[in-house]
C-alpha cells in the first residue's frame, strides 16, 4: 500500500514541479528533494542518506555543463533532439571522467 502512495504522490508531485518549472525553474529541485524524503521515510538510516546526498553532489557536477551546451547548440540552429543528445553524450563523458578521477583521490561511489 505504501509503495502505491508513493507511487502517485510521487506522480503527481513530479508533473506539479514540471509544470511550475516552466514558470520557475528552481521548482524543479522539488524532484531531487523528494527522493531524500521518500530515502528518509524508508529507512531512517542516516548513513544512507549521507551516502545518497554525497553522491547527487558528485553526479550533479557533471552533469551542469549540458544545461550550457544545449541552449548554446539550440542558438546555433541545432535541432533540440540533436542538442539533446549531444548533451547527454558530453555527460556520460564527463560522468565517466569523474568517477576515474574522483577513484584516484579514494572516493568510491
Amino acid at each position: 500500500m505504501f509503495f502505491a502512495v508513493k507511487v502517485i504522490l510521487s506522480g503527481l508531485l513530479i508533473a506539479a514541479a514540471s509544470s511550475l518549472a516552466r514558470r520557475l525553474p528552481a521548482f524543479g529541485a522539488l524532484i531531487s528533494i523528494l527522493g531524500m524524503l521518500w530515502l528518509w521515510a524508508e529507512t531512517h538510516d542516516a548513513s544512507k542518506m549521507e551516502q545518497h546526498v554525497f553522491a547527487t553532489f558528485w553526479y550533479v557536477l557533471p552533469s551542469l555543463p549540458m544545461f550550457l551546451l544545449i541552449p548554446w547548440l539550440m542558438q546555433q540552429s541545432v535541432p533540440f533532439y540533436t542538442a539533446l543528445l549531444a548533451g547527454c553524450c558530453v555527460t556520460i563523458v564527463l560522468y565517466g571522467l569523474m568517477l576515474w578521477l574522483l577513484r584516484q583521490m579514494g572516493i568510491f561511489l
